[in-house]
């Protein structure tokens, strides 16, 4: 995918990509914790480098930009991750999985934010570029669903990011959230644990596994019917607790004009309850 027209993504991909080194370290162990078939709340283990995952943005003065004060909130920008490290590598077997980010009010004004979200192979290549719009006066859960058209490959890391757009004039200054992902593929032992485990028990088994987006998944499709199972996960992650009554609001993508070549970023509208 060419880049030039995205300065963004470019400058943030060199930075995170400099800053990432043994990615493959932190992968856990498979199939060797046995699931409680017996257990009602869906809770993940403890994994380590607990605690709050923090707002990162460029160096310098945020250019007196009263529409971004991310870093004013009491909650910062948040990746809904088991681990406050941005360099361990979490598991999926899903080839389209969905990320979880927390994004704080930005203004009291009801404006529209803009931001981007991406998905990058190891090596620096863009799979995936969406531009974001979000309101700017609602706090919440978003879903961003990575498309069928750029799935993950099984054995592959890729580095996954979300970010707000703080000063039109200096990419240096946003704010983001980012985290890495490696598709497995799905054990034999795994496999005859979940066909002989009813559905409502799967969330758990993946938890015991410490495969965390299938944790999340399935434990929010049950939301509805079933909200205290969401809200109980995300308390057992500590440094999800504050976030865990937060409404959960989706990307819509739009259609793409006629004329949009193959490698333009995709829009999303974001808010939608």
């Amino acid at each position: 995918m060419g880049t030039s027209k995205y300065k963004r993504s470019r400058g943030i991909l060199t930075f995170l990509l400099s800053t990432a080194v043994a990615v493959a370290a932190g992968l856990p162990s498979q199939l060797l914790a046995e699931s409680n078939p017996e257990r009602v709340a869906v809770k993940f283990p403890k994994t380590e480098d607990r605690g709050a995952t923090s707002v990162t943005v460029g160096g310098g003065s945020r250019g007196g930009n009263e529409a971004c004060e991310l870093a004013q909130n009491k909650m910062p920008l948040m990746a809904l991750m088991p681990t406050s490290n941005p360099e361990r590598v979490e598991t999926t077997i899903d080839p389209n999985p969905t990320i979880y980010v927390y994004v704080p009010k930005i203004t009291d004004e009801a404006t529209t934010v803009e931001g981007e979200f991406l998905i990058a192979e190891e090596q620096g290549k863009i799979v995936y570029l969406a531009e974001l719009e979000l309101p700017g006066n609602n706090s919440g859960i978003y879903k961003l669903n990575i498309p069928k058209n750029a799935a993950l490959e099984i054995g592959q890391d890729y580095l996954w990011q979300f970010a707000i757009y703080c000063n039109q004039a200096d990419p240096e200054q946003d704010a983001f959230v980012e985290g890495w992902l490696r598709r497995m593929q799905l054990s034999p032992e795994l496999n005859r644990k979940l066909e002989k485990a009813e559905p409502e028990q799967h969330a758990q088994i993946y938890a015991d596994e410490l495969i965390w987006h299938e944790t999340l998944k399935l434990t929010e499709q049950l939301r509805r019917s079933e909200p205290g199972e969401w809200q109980e996960l995300l308390i057992s992650v500590e440094h999800l607790q504050e976030i865990a009554s937060e409404p959960l609001l989706e990307c819509s993508a739009q259609p793409s004009p006629n004329d949009a070549a193959v490698n333009d970023a995709e829009k999303l509208i974001c808010g939608q309850s």
